[in-house]
């Protein structure tokens, strides 16, 4: 019979207590470039990605930093810390562009007409950053001014009111839910509990020929026949198999999935690949190893 991964489900205490000091301080230091790089790019675009990327850049520092080398294999606690920072980030973003509003200053503009920018300056201030951090009730008055009268505007329209709220929304379910997504998928990545290692991944480059449903691949699979595979050439034809190997350095621990690619075009030209499992995470002997290594590596 088969063996396949299992996660143990483990949170080190070690681990998430250095998830925890990671989501504080990375948390502060993205809100702190993202609140500067949106108040000096007066380009609604350029924000739109400042919005999306700087959360998910936060994402992946968690999932490098605390997650992976905490060794979380927890999936819901490795979402939890990647939370825990999109809270900090959140909470700090709105306390630093209330001192960067109430210090603002002299307006900039770059160009003219329908196509003119413009910018204030402002200043920081570590005292106003504390006081609207430990003030609440201050900071949604400000804020409460702020949606009124707005900051920024599209073209010659200011927007605020239930518009800037809607925008504020969508922004805050991104900077707080956005971070979770690569701790949780780090988490969830194979993990040798005999070796406190997480495996490393590699995908086998030579396309597969497909010469049976999924169904009849994993029930033979599910009886430890990996004949199909073993057996099986290679092809340019599309759809097509690949395989995916998780081990250790020392090949002590070996996994596998098969997955099937279906290759496409996007309406650029541009070539895409749709992955579908088919078997996820078997364990296999080093000799199958070495003979799919040999024969589509």
């Amino acid at each position: 019979m088969a063996i396949y991964y299992k996660s143990s489900g483990k949170a080190p205490v070690t681990g998430t207590l250095l998830a925890l000091a990671a989501a504080l301080v990375l948390g502060i230091l993205c809100a702190f470039i993202y609140c500067y790089a949106i108040w000096y790019i007066p380009i609604i675009y350029l924000n739109i990605v400042i919005i999306i990327g700087v959360p998910f850049a936060l994402s992946w520092l968690m999932a490098r930093l605390a997650i992976k080398p905490g060794k979380i294999r927890n999936k819901m606690m490795a979402g939890l810390m990647g939370l825990a920072a999109g809270v900090v980030f959140f909470v700090m973003q709105w306390a630093l562009h209330c001192v960067m509003v109430t210090n603002s200053g002299e307006v900039h503009s770059i160009g003219s007409g329908s196509h003119e920018l413009g910018f204030a300056e402002t200043g920081f201030s570590l005292n106003a950053l504390l006081f609207y951090l430990f003030n609440p009730s201050e900071t949604f008055t400000l804020i409460g001014i702020i949606n009124e009268v707005g900051t920024w505007g599209i073209k010659s329209s200011t927007v605020s009111g239930v518009m800037l709220t809607i925008c504020w929304v969508v922004e805050a379910l991104i900077i707080l839910l956005l971070p979770m997504y690569l701790p949780y998928k780090q988490a969830a990545n194979p993990f040798s509990e005999k070796l406190n290692q997480w495996l490393n991944t590699r995908k086998l480059s030579r396309h597969i020929e497909i010469t049976n449903s999924a169904d009849e691949l994993r029930n033979e699979i599910d009886q430890g026949n990996f004949a199909t595979l073993s057996q099986a050439g290679t092809t340019l034809a599309n759809p097509f198999r690949r395989l995916v190997i998780h081990s250790d350095d020392q090949l002590q621990e070996i996994y596998l999935t098969v997955q099937q690619v279906t290759l496409s075009h996007d309406n650029k030209g541009n070539e895409k690949e749709d992955e579908k499992v088919e078997v996820k995470e078997v364990l296999i002997p080093r000799q199958l190893y070495d003979n799919l290594v040999a024969q589509f590596g």
